[in-house]
Protein backbone atom coordinates (compact mmCIF):
# COMPACT_ATOMS: atom_id res chain seq x y z
CA UNK A 1 0.00 0.00 0.00
CA UNK A 2 1.08 3.89 -0.92
CA UNK A 3 0.79 6.34 1.14
CA UNK A 4 1.06 8.68 -1.95
CA UNK A 5 4.29 10.20 -1.78
CA UNK A 6 6.24 7.06 -3.93
CA UNK A 7 6.04 5.01 -6.43
CA UNK A 8 3.73 2.55 -5.19
CA UNK A 9 6.76 -0.04 -4.18
CA UNK A 10 7.56 -0.49 -0.66
CA UNK A 11 11.11 1.05 0.49
CA UNK A 12 12.04 -2.61 1.36
CA UNK A 13 12.23 -3.46 -2.54
CA UNK A 14 13.35 -0.23 -3.46
CA UNK A 15 16.33 -0.15 -1.19
CA UNK A 16 17.19 -3.92 -2.21
CA UNK A 17 17.24 -2.05 -5.54
CA UNK A 18 19.83 0.36 -5.17
CA UNK A 19 21.89 -2.34 -3.01
CA UNK A 20 22.17 -4.81 -5.95
CA UNK A 21 22.82 -1.92 -8.37
CA UNK A 22 25.71 -0.76 -6.31
CA UNK A 23 27.19 -4.41 -5.62
CA UNK A 24 27.41 -4.69 -9.00
CA UNK A 25 29.54 -1.57 -9.88
CA UNK A 26 31.61 -2.62 -6.66
CA UNK A 27 32.49 -6.29 -7.98
CA UNK A 28 33.99 -5.00 -11.37
CA UNK A 29 37.45 -5.16 -11.07
CA UNK A 30 40.10 -5.16 -13.81
CA UNK A 31 41.77 -7.85 -15.20
CA UNK A 32 44.86 -9.53 -13.17
CA UNK A 33 47.29 -8.86 -14.94
CA UNK A 34 49.81 -12.03 -15.51
CA UNK A 35 53.51 -11.46 -14.64
CA UNK A 36 56.44 -13.53 -16.77
CA UNK A 37 59.84 -14.33 -15.55
CA UNK A 38 61.25 -12.41 -18.15
CA UNK A 39 58.63 -9.19 -17.00
CA UNK A 40 59.65 -9.58 -13.86
CA UNK A 41 63.34 -9.22 -14.34
CA UNK A 42 62.85 -6.51 -16.83
CA UNK A 43 60.53 -4.78 -14.55
CA UNK A 44 63.23 -4.74 -11.73
CA UNK A 45 66.16 -4.11 -14.12
CA UNK A 46 64.35 -1.35 -15.03
CA UNK A 47 63.70 0.36 -11.65
CA UNK A 48 67.70 -0.64 -11.18
CA UNK A 49 68.54 1.21 -13.87
CA UNK A 50 66.16 4.44 -12.75
CA UNK A 51 67.10 4.30 -9.15
CA UNK A 52 69.14 7.60 -8.89
CA UNK A 53 66.33 9.51 -10.73
CA UNK A 54 63.42 8.14 -9.47
CA UNK A 55 64.34 7.08 -5.52
CA UNK A 56 65.68 8.52 -2.31
CA UNK A 57 65.35 4.49 -0.87
CA UNK A 58 61.71 4.39 -1.84
CA UNK A 59 59.90 4.29 -5.15
CA UNK A 60 56.97 6.66 -5.77
CA UNK A 61 54.28 7.06 -8.43
CA UNK A 62 56.39 8.76 -11.18
CA UNK A 63 58.75 5.38 -11.19
CA UNK A 64 55.73 3.00 -11.39
CA UNK A 65 54.49 4.72 -13.96
CA UNK A 66 57.42 5.11 -15.86
CA UNK A 67 58.09 1.35 -15.02
CA UNK A 68 54.59 0.76 -16.58
CA UNK A 69 55.48 2.34 -19.72
CA UNK A 70 58.18 0.43 -20.22
CA UNK A 71 56.79 -2.79 -20.01
CA UNK A 72 53.45 -1.84 -22.00
CA UNK A 73 56.41 -0.79 -24.94
CA UNK A 74 58.63 -3.84 -24.04
CA UNK A 75 55.84 -6.45 -23.50
CA UNK A 76 52.48 -5.99 -25.13
CA UNK A 77 49.25 -7.36 -24.03
CA UNK A 78 48.78 -11.24 -24.72
CA UNK A 79 46.67 -13.75 -24.64
CA UNK A 80 46.20 -16.74 -21.54
CA UNK A 81 44.00 -19.56 -22.10
CA UNK A 82 42.27 -17.23 -25.12
CA UNK A 83 41.50 -14.09 -22.45
CA UNK A 84 43.84 -10.75 -22.70
CA UNK A 85 45.48 -9.97 -19.88
CA UNK A 86 44.97 -7.33 -17.53
CA UNK A 87 48.07 -4.51 -18.16
CA UNK A 88 50.95 -3.60 -16.14
CA UNK A 89 49.48 -0.09 -14.69
CA UNK A 90 51.45 1.82 -11.97
CA UNK A 91 48.88 0.40 -9.41
CA UNK A 92 50.36 -2.86 -10.24
CA UNK A 93 53.41 -2.18 -10.98
CA UNK A 94 53.32 -0.69 -6.93
CA UNK A 95 52.01 -3.63 -5.37
CA UNK A 96 54.13 -6.02 -7.45
CA UNK A 97 57.15 -4.29 -6.29
CA UNK A 98 55.89 -3.23 -2.57
CA UNK A 99 53.91 -6.55 -1.78
CA UNK A 100 55.32 -9.80 -3.69
CA UNK A 101 59.46 -8.78 -4.38
CA UNK A 102 59.93 -6.85 -0.85
CA UNK A 103 57.78 -10.07 0.57
CA UNK A 104 60.66 -12.54 -1.15
CA UNK A 105 63.81 -9.88 -0.21
CA UNK A 106 62.42 -9.86 3.66
CA UNK A 107 62.80 -13.80 3.76
CA UNK A 108 65.94 -14.51 2.19
CA UNK A 109 67.33 -12.06 4.72
CA UNK A 110 65.30 -13.72 7.08
CA UNK A 111 67.15 -16.80 5.90
CA UNK A 112 70.80 -15.67 5.86
CA UNK A 113 70.18 -14.37 9.42
CA UNK A 114 68.84 -17.81 10.80
CA UNK A 115 71.03 -19.65 13.36
CA UNK A 116 71.56 -22.89 11.43
CA UNK A 117 71.07 -22.14 7.89
CA UNK A 118 73.22 -20.19 5.15
CA UNK A 119 72.26 -18.31 2.08
CA UNK A 120 75.17 -17.08 -0.48
CA UNK A 121 73.87 -15.50 -3.41
CA UNK A 122 75.70 -17.66 -5.84
CA UNK A 123 74.61 -21.38 -4.02
CA UNK A 124 71.35 -20.15 -2.62
CA UNK A 125 70.12 -21.37 0.47
CA UNK A 126 71.74 -24.36 2.41
CA UNK A 127 72.16 -25.82 6.18
CA UNK A 128 75.29 -24.65 7.99
CA UNK A 129 77.36 -27.92 8.60
CA UNK A 130 79.45 -25.70 11.11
Amino acid sequence: MSDGLGSGHSLRSNSSNIITAQFSQATTRKKAAHWTVEEETAFLGFLQGELSKFSDGNFRKPAFTAAANFLMAKFPLCSINGEMAGEKTLEMCDCKFNSQFKQLYHAVVNLKNASGFMYCNKLSAGRDHG
